[in-house]
């Protein structure tokens, strides 16, 4: 609490008036001396609940780190609770327009991968018959070599006829 300038001069006009000018510096002596012991023991106050407490937060520390983790898996639960409960719920009624949208949606995403679906085997088609064509390009050569030397014996065997 903070008493600014002009509260002050009020309450000394106040005190004048009623207390009277011989017996203000008394009086003010005297509240002083009391707020003085006021503030001493509510220093010692404080700091006494401080010595009390500073043990108190030592020893909750490690019970919040052992109960975080089981606080989230009971947020996970419930909030699984409340979805089920949610489906139950819903069973029998029609549904609202936010679910529809979300039903739509998701068959959307449906139809696009069984539209992506034929492409990427219409690609892997293309990369097999792209490696079928490399191997039928490497195998004529190796092909050709044998079959000149089945062709040679053929030949000599249809000159001796």
């Amino acid at each position: 609490m903070k008493i600014g300038m002009w509260e002050l001069v009020v309450i000394v006009v106040v005190a004048m008036i009623f207390i009277g000018p011989d017996k203000l510096p008394e009086y003010a002596r005297m509240a002083g001396k009391w707020l003085r012991q006021l503030r001493t023991y509510t220093d010692t106050a404080t700091k006494e609940v401080k010595e009390i407490t500073e043990p108190l937060k030592e020893m909750t520390e490690p019970l919040k780190e052992i109960t975080d983790p089981l606080n989230a898996i009971k947020k996970d639960i419930t909030d699984s609770m409340n979805d089920v409960t949610k489906s139950i719920d819903s069973i029998g009624k029609e549904p609202s327009k936010t679910e529809q949208a979300r039903k739509a949606a998701a068959e959307e995403e449906v139809v696009e991968l069984e539209e992506i679906a034929p492409e990427a085997e219409a690609a892997e088609a293309v990369a097999a018959i792209d490696a079928i064509g490399n191997a039928a390009e490497a195998a004529p050569a190796e092909q050709a070599e044998p079959a000149a030397e089945e062709v040679a014996p053929a030949a000599e065997e249809t000159a001796s006829v």
